[in-house]
């Protein structure tokens, strides 16, 4: 089942189920006239086929092997809700603060693989890396693990990728420093619109398994306790210990993580720009 994902569709939304979407007409977009056209696409901007979800490079052992894969377009939170879970069980295991908790091999530490997946194969590397499907995550470890999808509302993506791009990343690509932000919101790698398209096919790749669950930014911001709460139910932690910093979204992250999330925020923009 496709389904759309728009600026309307995502914005302020409350989250629902798995299975409880229904297919809708895609909206239009602010700033975009609305058209019947359809809108044509280049054969790298297809959905992928479960065929060529195949990752032949070095790098798919680092996308295999974790109980939970969580998917994303770049900028929509990934790095505070990487940052939140490191803390959690880094406390609730007596361990030191790390951004990269596969070092701590213990039972009821869940190791957890974070991807742009599909982002990353459209807009990284070159035709050598998509040949091989070096950004992607392996099929057999989307059929095996959980699978989470955190969205956020395409609009904001945009915007803040757009800021990253061509004034907080000294090493964007040069070619960015020459376009205006209605250039890039019409970029073919990195607009509105590829944002959207990569949601939507993720939709329709997992929406209808068992395994998959939609995570919206929005609602982490709006009620962090509750959403984090089942987040965390999710990866085994049926009853979480409720730290104090809970209470409010400002103390959701110790001051001691922020250092290790710049760096991990450097890191991410200089790889958006190769």
């Amino acid at each position: 089942m496709a389904i759309d994902i728009t600026s309307q569709s995502l914005a302020g939304a409350q989250p629902e189920q798995t299975g409880a979407y229904k297919e809708s007409r895609p909206q239009a977009l602010s700033g975009f006239p609305a058209t019947d056209k359809p809108v044509s696409r280049s054969r790298l901007w297809r959905p992928v086929a479960r065929w060529t979800r195949r990752n032949f490079s070095s790098r798919a052992g680092a996308l295999s092997g974790g109980e939970v894969i969580i998917l994303s377009v770049p900028k929509s939170g990934r790095t505070w809700v990487r940052a939140f879970l490191c803390a959690y069980f880094c406390k609730r295991h007596g361990l030191e603060f790390t951004l990269q908790p596969g070092r701590y091999d213990r039972p009821g530490f869940p190791r957890i693989v974070f991807s742009h997946d599909l982002f990353e194969h459209r807009t990284k590397g070159d035709l050598w890396d998509r040949l091989r499907g070096k950004y992607l995550v392996p099929r057999r470890e989307l059929r095996r693990a959980k699978i989470i999808l955190l969205v956020r509302d395409p609009r904001d993506c945009f915007v803040s990728l757009y800021l990253q791009l061509t004034r907080r990343d000294p090493n964007a690509a040069a070619e960015f420093e020459k376009k205006t932000v209605s250039d890039v919101l019409r970029d073919r790698r990195f607009g509105v619109r590829a944002i959207i398209n990569t949601m939507n096919d993720w939709l329709a790749e997992f929406s209808g398994r068992n395994n998959f669950t939609l995570l919206r930014y929005e609602s982490l911001r709006a009620s962090p306790a509750e959403h984090f709460r089942d987040l965390l139910a999710l990866l085994g932690e049926s009853e979480p210990e409720m730290p104090i910093y809970w209470r409010q979204p400002e103390y959701l992250i110790p001051r001691s993580c922020i250092p290790a999330m710049c760096v991990i925020r450097s890191r991410s923009r200089c790889a958006a720009a190769k």
